[in-house]
Order: structure tokens, then C-alpha cells, then sequence
């Protein structure tokens, strides 16, 4: 289960729990990287206490840094690389809804798109458009014609024939 979830998502926290002592040398070998091993005893406050340590470390663990942003939607909260993201969006007829689309999820959370663009950097990130914040690093292709935009991974976004232009601007260094 741990490699699955490892192939999905890097940032992913693991821990194990376990009664078997030899699946640590196997987790290793498989590059899984769990934030931690427990080994199941017979003295259950032993084990919560252990537990207790390692969501305390992951907890601390969800700061947003330089490269990350951190998103919450409601109790949840994400914490997203920006080399990850792909693009975010105000979400049309939705008062203050952002939805934020990244290389392996998509999330919809309350904010204002100024307010993010206020703690993201560019380049890699084109600010300028009204609606929309996209990351030029991740951009595959587009369309002018039609003003859509492939991201890598086959994501597409329309953004208007506009929009392609101030990709466009943006790459020329304008």
C-alpha cells in the first residue's frame, strides 16, 4: 500500500504500524520513506505515545515554506510544492472559490486570487491575468486559435485567446 501511495504523491506522509519486525528492512528497500515504523506491543500507551510523536513532527511539518503554498478547504489543509502546481482559477459564479489544480490533485478552497498572488513568486507563475495564476514552467503547449493551453501531464485549461497572448508576452520577456 505504501508504494502505491509513494508513486501518487512524494509529499505524502507515511507511518506504519505494525506487529512485524522484519517489513522495516523491506520498506527501505522499496523507497518508500515513511515519516515513521511502529512496532505494535502489548503496551498500547507505548504505541500512542509514539503515534502522538509523529503527527506532532508531521503537523509541524505543514508550515508553508518558500516553494510551497498551502491551501486549507475547511478542516482539510494542503500543502502544495509550487512545482506542482499547474494552475489556479477563480471558480465562475462562486463567490471567493478558488480551484487550484496540480500535477496529481485538484482542489477547491475558499480564498481571493489576490491574496495568493501575493504569497507566490513569478517567474515561474504569470500573475498578471484577472482569473487565473499558471505556472509557464509546467505549459506543454497551446492553441491559439482556440486559447487553450496543454500542461504537461495532458491537462488542458481554457483561458481565452487573451490569455494565450500574455503567455506569449510573458515567455518574450515583454
Amino acid at each position: 500500500m505504501g508504494k502505491k501511495i509513494r508513486e501518487k504523491s512524494s509529499e505524502c506522509k507515511i507511518i506504519y504500524l505494525t506487529s512485524y519486525e522484519n517489513k522495516g528492512i523491506e520498506i527501505i528497500n522499496a523507497n518508500i520513506f515513511p515519516e515513521g515504523y511502529i512496532l505494535k506491543s502489548a503496551n498500547i500507551e507505548d504505541v500512542i505515545f509514539q503515534i502522538m510523536s509523529f503527527l506532532k513532527k508531521i503537523n509541524a511539518d505543514y508550515t508553508a515554506t518558500d516553494n510551497q503554498l498551502l491551501v486549507s478547504n475547511g478542516s482539510q489543509k494542503f500543502l502544495i510544492p509550487y512545482k506542482e502546481i499547474l494552475y489556479i482559477f477563480i471558480m465562475p459564479g462562486m463567490r471567493n472559490s478558488l480551484l487550484l489544480q496540480s500535477t496529481t490533485q485538484q482542489i477547491v478552497f475558499n480564498g481571493k486570487l489576490s491574496k495568493i498572488k501575493e504569497q507566490i513568486s513569478s517567474p515561474p507563475f504569470l500573475l498578471n491575468l484577472k482569473s487565473y495564476i499558471i505556472n509557464i514552467n509546467l505549459i506543454e503547449s497551446f492553441n491559439k486559435s482556440d486559447g487553450t493551453i496543454v500542461f504537461k501531464g495532458n491537462t488542458e485549461l481554457y483561458i481565452g485567446k487573451h490569455g494565450i497572448r500574455k503567455i506569449e508576452d510573458f515567455q518574450k520577456g515583454k
